[in-house]
């Protein structure tokens, strides 16, 4: 399985030596004594940070009374009201309580987390009482009595190495004790979950290509040994169990999905939240709703009882399905208790018809010696199954080979480059908190987006890059052109192109709002052409080399001289300004193909690619030109730079 993009390939120990010993300097009192308690805290708040992409200290709590009753810290995160338009929009709160576990809790008898679940069951019996007599509580009261019916109860257990299998296994008794405790069962509609997070699974997570094997149990007809690929019906009950064995061996289900083309989206989008209720009310017809998934493996053996190994699998297509399937079955496949009869009989009916339902499971095998050569086979089998209106074309670069190096190229240079959808603002949350600890990016940027500000700058194509997505995606026309072998296109043409939208965004080029002149509105790719055109006047005039690379290597040296590059921008959105007046001596209101439709005219094809259509626009930039070479202070600043970025 390959290493996630931005990984840093490091030992277990040196994982923990080097985020212990960062935490250890920030726990010391004024005369550098180590404060032990303040390091738990510091330790347990590293880890809600990393588990949940970004921690806001408000929400925090922690306690100082965790050995009475079990409870150390608490955290309050308010989820997004679910896309629904058939339901009501209703608050929902996740309440995650906090026991960390040291070492010497663990008689490896399963007696520790039991031991401190019966405390938190007990303390928590009782809010009013416990709000009464310490004012920190009052949240954890508020929670039951004015929290909505969707909010969830999560109790954690955290740990520096993971926990003793027999301690893991009394995770799933924790989360059924619990959500029996008054005044959970007195809720019924609230959600109770327990789990188990350690250094040792984030480090499984993140930081190590480890290779695993997976048992699936499919039905399917007789399967020749060394077949490529294998079709079946997999029972919902065995596909949990191959997403549980999964995330006990890798420590989380994350890797399961690195070569998909997009991240989980959650559980609030009105797709996943389809899943999630037939999962609930009608199991027995999963397999007719659903699409079924598609796994790849390095390899596929049948084990003689219907159960195939899978070593290194990842779901291509399916993302959606089995994490909903995950978050929804870890839920309710914990019994009600043995008092509330009814509940039981309802519970059971549901889990028998869950042992009926399917879904459609087609497993590839890309050997492991094969890799390197099968890697089109497998970014078309990602691209064709998932061919479904929920992913967009643009989704795909995520499958192509020189993105994913370019990804790696810009991470060496402090920026993120998002080629999987929603992964750029997973990454700022990740590391908007200051104890962050992985890698932290100086700007965090689309690849699509960048890729569109390249095409309209130096290909000329602002017509087109405002217009036609498809020309962009893998297969387009202009993505053909820009990726060609021949064209050089690489990292540092991300950069500069990237220096350019920072400066489009400067001028509120492309920006709504009252404040924003219409002049600029509809003009973000028109001053990406201008910039890049008056860029190549000066080079010209210099008598400098402008070709493509000429120009990004010339716009990255002026990102390093902050006043140049201001002067710069300005002249380019100067003219463009000067162009949309309609009193101007050249105006777009005298264009012989404008007809009075702003929104049409700037998303043609032909924009700004010739003079005879386009006169009054080259009379802008001839205009701005001369204003250039006429302004000697800025030519005797710029000059020196640009010499030595082409010499």
């Amino acid at each position: 399985m390959s290493t996630p993009e931005t990984s840093i390939q490091i030992s277990y120990e040196q994982f923990c030596e080097a985020l212990i010993d960062e935490i250890k300097t920030q726990c010391h009192d004024e005369n550098g004594v180590a404060d032990t308690t303040r390091f738990k805290r510091e330790f347990v708040q590293r880890l809600l940070d990393t588990l949940q992409n970004g921690l806001n200290e408000d929400d925090f709590v922690w306690m100082e009374t965790g050995a009475q009753n079990g409870i150390d810290a608490f955290y309050f995160e308010a989820l997004a009201p679910e896309d629904d338009e058939d339901e009501p929009e209703n608050d929902a709160l996740v309440l995650r309580i906090v026991r960390f576990l040291s070492p010497r809790d663990w008689p490896a008898t399963g007696r520790a987390v039991l031991q401190e679940t019966a405390k938190i069951r007990q303390f928590l019996s009782d809010p009013n009482s416990r709000a009464q007599s310490d004012s920190v509580f009052l949240p954890l009261l508020d929670f039951w009595n004015e929290g909505g019916a969707q909010n969830r109860l999560e109790l954690l257990f955290a740990s520096a190495h993971l926990l003793p299998d027999a301690e893991l296994e009394a995770v799933a008794s924790a989360e059924a004790a619990l959500a029996t405790a008054a005044p959970m069962a007195a809720r019924g509609a609230l959600s109770v979950k327990a789990d188990a997070i350690s250094l040792q699974s984030l480090y499984l997570r993140d930081h190590i290509d480890r290779s695993v094997q997976v048992p699936l149990t499919l039905r399917v007809p007789d399967v020749e040994a060394g077949a490529s690929f294998v079709i079946g019906a997999a029972s919902l009950p065995d596909l949990y169990a191959f997403l549980k064995e999964y995330r006990a061996r890798r420590g989380d289900l994350d890797p399961l999905y690195e070569k998909n083309v997009r991240v989980f989206l959650g559980r609030t989008g009105s797709i996943n939240k389809g899943i999630s209720r037939t999962l609930r009310e009608e199991p027995e017809n999963f397999g007719l709703y659903n699409n079924g998934l598609t796994i790849v493996s390095r390899s596929i053996t049948p084990q003689g009882d219907g159960t195939f190994l899978l070593t290194d699998p990842s779901v291509v297509n399916g993302c959606q399905t089995t994490r909903t399937v995950w978050d929804t079955l870890s839920e309710k496949l914990r019994e009600p208790p043995e008092s509330d009869a009814h509940a039981r009989e309802a519970w059971q009916n549901w889990r028998n018809r869950l042992e009926t339902g399917r879904v459609v499971v087609k497993i590839v095998r890309v050997a492991p010696g094969e890799i390197a050569e099968d890697d089109e086979r497998l970014e078309n089998i990602t691209r064709y199954t998932n061919a479904q209106n929920a992913v967009k074309a643009k989704d795909f670069i995520a499958l192509d080979r020189d993105f994913r190096r370019w990804k790696r190229e810009l991470a060496m240079r402090g920026v993120f480059l998002e080629i999987l959808r929603n992964e750029g603002a997973a990454q700022s949350a990740r590391q908007k908190p200051k104890n962050y600890s992985g890698p932290r990016y100086r700007a965090v940027a689309k690849a699509f987006e960048l890729f569109k500000v390249y095409g309209a700058g130096w290909m000329n194509e602002p017509g087109d890059a405002w217009n036609k997505n498809a020309a962009f995606v893998p297969g387009g026309a202009i993505f053909k052109s820009i990726t060609a072998p021949e064209s050089g296109f690489g990292g540092d043409d991300f950069l500069a192109a990237l220096q350019l939208q920072i400066a489009a965004e400067t001028h509120k080029f492309g920006k709504g709002g009252k404040t924003v002149p219409t002049s600029r509105k509809l003009t973000k790719f028109l001053f990406y052409r201008t910039s890049v055109e008056l860029l190549r006047r000066l080079l010209r005039r210099l008598e400098l080399p402008f070709e493509r690379a000429d120009c990004t290597r010339a716009l990255l040296a002026l990102q390093n001289s902050a006043n140049e590059w201001r002067v710069f921008s300005n002249y380019a959105a100067d003219a463009i300004d000067d162009y949309m007046r309609q009193d101007s001596d050249y105006s777009v209101f005298k264009e012989p193909s404008y007809d009075g439709d702003f929104n049409a005219f700037f998303k043609k094809s032909a924009l700004a690619k010739t003079q005879s259509a386009y006169p009054q626009l080259w009379s802008a930039w001839n205009i701005t030109e001369i204003s250039m070479k006429n302004d000697a202070t800025f030519i005797s600043k710029i000059e020196p730079v640009l010499r030595a970025a082409l010499a």
